[in-house]
């Protein structure tokens, strides 16, 4: 894993599931995967809706 840029895809290769972290769910997963990132995100970031 490593920081995303903004405009990157949301792949299995740059988000990884860990709980807790009180971002998304896993099962949220397939319905980000291939949505872009809105911002640049530094690894270790819980992922959410705002930044995809």
């Amino acid at each position: 894993m490593a920081d995303v840029k903004a405009g990157e895809p949301v792949t299995a290769d740059n988000v990884r599931s860990i709980r807790p972290a009180g971002g998304l769910e896993p099962e949220a997963f397939s319905r980000v995967q291939g949505r872009t990132f809105r911002t640049d995100v530094v690894r270790g970031t819980a992922l959410s809706w705002e930044l995809v």
